[in-house]
């Protein structure tokens, strides 16, 4: 059962976007993900995500998972 399962972190607030750094590596974890809508509207910069702040969580993220050589969805819809 374990070997079929696989465990996705969601990241979409600012708590889960500051510990984004560690987040990937932590054991059992197999895919992250940031909802970009969601972290967008913790920011204060709701639909902008193209903003600075959120190219910067987004950046990191990758580098995270780069390090943990694990797989990054980021989603976001425009509205």
């Amino acid at each position: 059962m374990n070997e079929a399962t696989v465990v996705k972190i969601l990241l979409e607030s600012l708590e889960a976007s500051r510990t984004r750094r560690r987040s990937p590596a932590l054991p059992g974890v197999d895919i992250v993900g940031i909802g970009t809508n969601d972290l967008t509207a913790e920011m204060g910069v709701e639909g902008e995500f193209r903003h600075p702040d959120v190219r910067k969580a987004h950046e990191s993220a990758i580098a995270a998972c780069r390090r943990a050589q694990k797989p990054l969805a980021i989603g976001a819809s425009a509205t």
